[in-house]
């Protein structure tokens, strides 16, 4: 069965496409990743205006919401989107309009202010804690964390409930933070006595978050597959693009090939979450291990392909390999994720 993307879909993806290719470009992005600058409200304001956040805000959803903000999450991977853009839609109309059913959204309509939150005049970020007790947490990278008004902080991995939190209460600190991806500044946030609002999810809010970073991941490793293609046809070595030698041959063909398993496997996913929910928790976590395995290797192997430039601080591969790698470690496969999957599989 293929799910090709509807003519809606792909005038979205042309959309962000185009958005991305003229606002971030290479040097913007090494600009971003080189300053101190920690988020760009003109940038920020042109997103807005580009009307992404109406998009997701439908009640009752589309069944397509969660591929949709699939395909952002890939344009957000392929341009290295240097603003949680992400986590926005996600704690915010995505959350509202596709995560929560009508009581726990009139629920969460007495806690904020609804419509500038899924409208983005408040912005929301995601984290999940690392350390957790009582009214107690502590969260680690959480992407922007100061330029947003709430926190959705997911919890277990099975659980379908998350704790939406007001980061003005007291007890709220931020810290910044040393990360390997700096094109998206992270935070340390403790919370002490904090009490949050919690909501029951529709659906498995953990894993739906963890199906749009692997979906990033992989617009990332498309990205690299693309500047590898052209790469190889240029490069020359005795007198033959480097593109004409078999190894080099076999190796971007494995690139391509996993690259392209992981988005027929996403795009299975994102269908099943709103189609055929119970088919949606073993496809995405069956997703996200394949993410967390393939996505870095095809960055290392594009890298290699490239030879010394590939290596290079000048080049852009190694911000690509620092986007995937950070994914993979905040939102990978847990460690028993073959019993797992088997689990998943079994309750089918």
């Amino acid at each position: 069965m293929a799910f090709e993307l509807s003519q809606d879909q792909r005038a979205l993806a042309d959309l962000l496409v185009k958005f991305c290719s003229t606002e971030l470009t290479s040097e913007y992005i090494r600009k971003r990743f080189e300053s101190d600058q920690i988020t760009d409200q003109k940038l920020r304001t042109k997103l807005a205006e580009l009307g992404i956040f109406e998009l997701f805000d439908q009640f009752p959803p589309v069944a397509s919401a969660l591929m949709d903000l699939g395909i952002v999450a890939g344009c957000c991977g392929f341009s290295l989107m240097p603003e949680s853009l992400i986590e926005n839609l996600f704690a915010g109309p995505f959350l509202a309009s596709c995560l929560l059913g009508e009581p726990e959204r009139a629920k969460l309509a007495d806690f904020v202010q609804l419509q500038e939150l899924c409208r983005g005049s408040l912005l929301g970020t995601v984290g999940a804690a690392v350390v957790s007790k009582n009214a107690d947490a502590e969260l680690r990278l959480v992407p922007q964390a100061g330029q947003a008004r709430y926190l959705l902080l997911l919890n277990d991995a099975g659980a379908q409930v998350v704790t939406l939190v007001d980061l003005k209460s007291p007890g709220v600190t931020l810290a910044p933070e040393q990360v390997l991806d700096r094109t998206l500044r992270r935070s340390r946030i403790s919370l002490q006595g904090v009490r949050g609002l919690d909501l029951k999810c529709r659906s498995n809010p953990f894993r739906a978050f963890a199906f749009l970073k692997a979906c990033e991941s992989i617009g990332a490793a498309r990205r690299a597959v693309e500047m590898t293609a052209a790469y190889v046809k240029e490069r020359r070595q005795f007198d033959s693009p480097i593109g004409a030698f078999q190894a080099v041959q076999h190796r971007l063909a494995d690139m391509y090939l996993k690259l392209e398993a992981l988005q027929a496997l996403s795009r299975f996913a994102g269908w099943a979450h709103g189609n055929s929910i119970e088919q949606f928790d073993l496809s995405a976590a069956a997703l996200i291990a394949q993410t967390a395995e393939h996505t870095p290797w095809i960055l290392e192997s594009a890298i290699q392909l490239h030879g010394g430039i590939g290596f290079t601080w000048e080049y852009d591969l190694h911000l690509l390999l620092r986007r995937v790698q950070t994914n993979s470690a905040l939102y990978g496969p847990p460690a028993d994720n073959n019993e797992h999957l088997i689990e998943l599989a079994r309750n089918q």
